[in-house]
């Protein structure tokens, strides 16, 4: 009988992720509230981010790794001054955030920064063509074990072990290409003041076929 298995696959939002790098544009000066370091300025650039999603904290951040030559934030002191900038925008139960595709809106009001989030996330599924091939695999043996005991008496056993064999299998490659699209918007402003765009594509496998491991 043929199995149809399709590899489980989690990135770009997931949550507890180590973050996605992707590049900020800010076309202004926006104020960030951070965890750490109280209000912090960015001015109009590119910076080098992570993104990152918390489900269970309800929570989008952005980290600022620091940089020698990097924007003019406060000086910081202690254990901490060698984290990276963290930015969040939390939101209440209220808020979806979908996984595969749809958009969300995440206001001032309840993310604790300036700026509202608009954001989009667009998932597409690109199915190749059917492959044969082999794969590595694992599979359990019968063995025959024999020791001698402090009597110089031969005592033999059967256990079972593990080994690494070979199977043959037959699959459809599924591409998986997310989307995100981030912007920030003052709310009296009719114009975004920021925006991010991340892209991440993931190979997967659809078998239609797993043949015995040998």
């Amino acid at each position: 009988m043929n199995k149809v298995f399709l590899l489980a696959m989690a990135f770009l939002l997931s949550s507890c992720n180590e973050g996605q790098d992707v590049i900020l544009k800010l076309s202004e000066t926006i104020i960030f509230n951070t965890r750490y370091n109280k209000a912090v300025k960015m001015d109009a650039g590119d910076y080098n981010i992570k993104v990152s999603h918390d489900k269970k904290s309800q929570y989008l951040k952005f980290e600022v790794p620091r940089e020698d030559e990097g924007p003019d934030f406060p000086d910081d002191v202690g254990p901490k001054r060698n984290r990276p900038y963290e930015i969040q925008f939390k939101y209440t139960d209220e808020t979806q955030i979908p996984d595969d595709n749809g958009e969300f809106f995440i206001s001032h009001l309840e993310s604790g920064q300036l700026v509202d989030m608009m954001g989009k996330i667009e998932t597409r599924l690109i199915k190749g063509e059917l492959k044969r091939e082999y794969e590595i695999c694992e599979t359990q043996k019968r063995r025959t074990g024999c020791y001698a005991d402090r009597q110089g008496r031969v005592i033999c056993g059967e256990h079972w072990e593990i080994v690494h064999g070979r199977r043959e299998v037959e699959f459809l490659p599924i591409t998986t290409i997310k989307t995100l699209e981030i912007n920030l918007t003052y709310p009296n402003k009719n114009y975004e003041s920021a925006n991010l765009l991340l892209k991440e594509s993931k190979i997967s496998r659809e078998y239609t076929y797993w043949g015995t491991c040998i």
